[in-house]
């Protein structure tokens, strides 16, 4: 895959963590990242959010310029593994009653 197709990867992730991450706060779940949660008390929740997200869009690009695409890719998989896997897991459990 090539360099670019890393970095689309990567913001989509961030984008996928970001829309997740705001259901799942709309559900009644906490943040479990201590950085967003102190982000979110300063500025509220959505401006903490898109804040939070912003920093991570404008590093993956900072990595994209330098083309590190061994950091995209760890960037990829700990997003997949930190915050979506879990988000959707979380989520679709209380959908169907179990959480």
């Amino acid at each position: 895959m090539s360099l670019k197709s890393f970095f689309i990867a990567a913001m989509t992730i961030h984008l996928m963590d970001l829309l997740l991450t705001y259901a799942g706060l709309r559900m009644g779940f906490e943040e479990g990242n201590p950085l967003a949660l102190w982000m979110m008390s300063k500025l509220g929740t959505v401006s903490g959010l898109l804040s939070i997200k912003m920093v991570a869009f404008l590093f993956t690009y900072f990595l994209y310029t330098l083309k590190a695409k061994g950091s995209l890719i760890f960037i990829s998989v700990a997003g997949i593994t930190i915050a979506i896997i879990p988000w959707v897991s979380i989520i679709a459990l209380r959908m169907i009653g179990k959480a």
